[in-house]
């Protein structure tokens, strides 16, 4: 029975740290549609440092003047490969029968800014490596571009 109940707590002790593991990491959530593409961007962050980012494009096939998915992924197929193998970032697109769903993830704590910022859409200011990417920052910009945050 002692077994048990040490059991139970070391279990209920490991869950508690694991939950406490993101304390005080947030989320937020941005979209955009534009020109028949849904851009949606989510924002992991602490106080104003943001950690994690990512991006969902749902791209309708007939934006780039494909019909199928085998079309769709002899176009995209090479795009996508230059995101491949990189630290902290990973790239894929899905298709389904009449869309690309492309999801793009950066783990800014592990990235490699240098190695990253001559790819497509790659933007970061000045010395984002060392300060961070700063949240409100973020926010302001998007909202300048015609983003819109979701609110939970």
């Amino acid at each position: 029975m002692k077994k048990t109940t040490k059991l139970i707590g070391l279990l209920i002790l490991v869950l508690v740290l694991t939950a406490c593991g993101d304390a005080g990491q947030s989320t937020r959530t941005f979209e955009l549609s534009q020109d028949g593409i849904l851009t949606t961007l989510v924002y992991t962050y602490k106080d104003d440092v943001v950690s994690k980012q990512s991006a969902k494009n749902i791209i309708p096939y007939s934006l780039i003047g494909v019909t199928s998915k085998e079309e769709a992924k002899a176009l995209l197929a090479p795009m996508s490969e230059e995101f491949q193998g990189y630290d902290g970032l990973t790239h894929k697109i899905d298709y389904d029968n009449e869309k690309a769903i492309e999801t793009i993830v950066v783990d800014y704590t592990v990235l490699d800014f240098k190695a990253v910022e001559d790819l497509p859409g790659m933007m970061f200011d000045g010395d984002a490596a060392e300060l961070g990417i700063s949240m409100e920052q973020s926010a302001q910009m998007l909202q300048e571009q015609g983003f819109v945050e979701i609110k939970k």
